[in-house]
């Protein structure tokens, strides 16, 4: 997996806020780095694999989502299993699957 490919799955798993938390690199050049406008990321992008480079394994193959990080999946279950309402549409659209589903128990 390519420095790209890890920072996008940081991305999947973390919000923009926590991530500058974790790497002191600012919001506004994660923000131009992932819609792909940062100019030579390369660099950064390098800086951020280093730091993720925990999510270069451990990936489930969802049956509803595809390919995830096992984070991502067990996120989405503990929410399925609960009674919370959420305002993403995805989870939404996976309560009922992700509630019976046991790729990643």
């Amino acid at each position: 997996m390519n420095s790209s490919q890890i920072f996008k799955k940081a991305c999947e798993l973390y919000s923009l806020g926590e991530i500058v938390k974790l790497t002191k690199i600012s919001k506004a050049t994660l923000s131009l780095l992932k819609n792909e406008k940062y100019p030579n990321p390369q660099k950064k992008l390098d800086q951020l694999a280093e730091h993720f480079s925990f999510l270069n394994s451990e990936n489930v193959k969802c049956p509803t989502l595809g390919e995830i990080h096992t984070n991502v999946c067990a996120r989405y279950r503990a929410w399925a299993k609960s009674e919370k309402v959420h305002h993403d549409r995805l989870y939404r659209m996976v309560k009922g699957e992700c509630n019976e589903c046991n790729v990643c128990k």
